[in-house]
């Protein structure tokens, strides 16, 4: 009787025990996943180790050491593949072939197909459905989230994560060649055994640096083109209306920094290019991003004119290396475009070449001659002639003078013995 008494007030310890219980509730992993997005930029010609570009970090989040930085301003849109995985499953085609197969297409391809196939916008964000826009997150710019769930229409989920553009006013010092690849995710994702709650995914771009140079030449009085060492620029752009010049300071952030000067060529804090023996202008490691640029000549090569100060040298910097349909977009140089450098150096065929150019023209001087010790080029220019030829005109003028006063003197002494024959007569 005692022993069946224990029993029932066990049982009852245990109900009780069951009701006061707190309701469990399914894990995140279970029902939900937090993508986050690492935006990653490099830079290609300049990185070493091009090799290491590429990393598995199997959905965690890992430490960087490499050379790239986060970039804020980057858009994403996530869309859900579930149905479009589905579909190419009927075909026989595997995940892991349909998954290579959306990270070769090209951005082009990707709106293409997401048109075809209607996809949708997936996910829970700070903006609209599965927009993504990074930014700084506990001291790491390039940083954006989007909760997605774990199934859809019950079937695992499958999303597509698109890189659609990137802010205006993002001026870093290295554009993109191209916008990161598509990144497919298929939920769950189980590492060793345990689905992931939060995946840390890297999209990454190679960047692209553009560095423009020109050829300074100048024109002499006899009309030869000389390459000119010595000429000095700085680099400017209009920002609201207001000039500034290219800042000596180091890049910061992938920026560079532009500053207003009254006097560019005397001011320690503005980057000064000068044309070397070569006349060669070069940026060298001062990349520009997008945008128009104008070198302004501060000062000339002494013995020549400076006629560019009014109308300094424009460069037209593109957005990337392609346009949409894979044509070529050049650095354009006072409209004329320029062959690229990539490596940093300017190829020794372009400076043989000299192109593109830019003149000067050489002033004239009681002193005679041109400028010494200059090449003379393979162009001529209409100028006015040199001392030489003004001197040679000069005779031939006197010359004529001559000839006029001889044939007036020969015309009165025949008139005059004319007369004194009539006389005689």
């Amino acid at each position: 009787m005692k022993t069946r008494l224990w029993w029932l007030l066990g049982l009852l310890v245990v109900a009780l025990g069951i009701a006061k219980a707190p309701t469990v509730t399914p894990a995140a992993a279970e029902s939900e996943v937090t993508v986050t997005l690492h935006k990653r930029i490099y830079r290609d010609a300049r990185l070493k180790d091009v090799d290491k570009w590429q990393y598995d970090n199997q959905g965690q989040e890992i430490a960087l050491g490499d050379e790239s930085f986060g970039l804020n301003g980057a858009y994403f849109t996530v869309y859900n593949a579930t149905t479009l995985f589905a579909q190419a499953a009927q075909t026989g085609e595997s995940e892991k072939t349909f998954a290579a197969r959306l990270n070769k297409m090209s951005r082009k391809e990707i709106q293409a197909l997401v048109a075809k196939y209607q996809l949708q916008p997936a996910g829970t964000t700070d903006a609209e459905t599965g927009q993504i826009t990074t930014k700084t997150v506990g001291g790491e710019a390039g940083v954006g989230s989007v909760t997605l769930p774990v199934k859809q229409a019950g079937q695992d989920a499958r999303y597509l994560i698109v890189e659609t553009g990137i802010a205006d006013d993002v001026a870093v010092n290295v554009d993109v060649t191209k916008l990161a690849g598509p990144v497919y995710v298929s939920l769950p994702l189980v590492i060793a055994g345990e689905a992931l709650s939060t995946i840390h995914i890297y999209p990454k771009n190679i960047g692209y640096v553009r560095d423009p140079y020109f050829f300074k030449f100048g024109v002499t009085l006899a009309g030869d083109n000389v390459r000119l060492e010595g000429a000095t620029f700085a680099l400017y752009e209009i920002q609201n209306g207001v000039k500034r010049y290219l800042s000596l300071s180091p890049v910061n952030d992938l920026k560079n920094d532009w500053i207003e000067s009254a006097d560019p060529l005397n001011d320690p804090n503005v980057n000064l290019f000068i044309s070397d023996h070569n006349g060669l202008v070069n940026t060298g490691e001062r990349f520009l991003p997008k945008g128009t640029y104008y070198f302004e000549e501060l000062k000339s090569v002494p013995g020549y004119i400076n006629n560019l100060a009014d109308h300094p040298v424009k460069v037209e910097v593109p957005a990337s290396w392609y346009d949409e349909d894979g044509n070529f977009l050049p650095v354009l140089v006072n409209g004329e475009a320029m062959e690229e450098t990539i490596s940093g150096k300017v190829k020794e065929s372009t400076i043989a070449i000299g192109r593109p150019r830019v003149y000067n023209y050489q002033k004239a001087t009681s002193g005679g001659g041109g400028a010494g010790g200059q090449t003379p080029g393979n162009q001529d220019h209409d100028v006015l002639p040199s001392l030489g030829e003004m001197a040679t005109w000069t005779a031939v003028l006197f010359g004529l003078v001559l000839l006029f006063a001889a044939w007036l003197l020969l015309r009165h002494r025949k008139n005059t013995h004319v007369a004194k024959t009539d006389d005689k007569k």
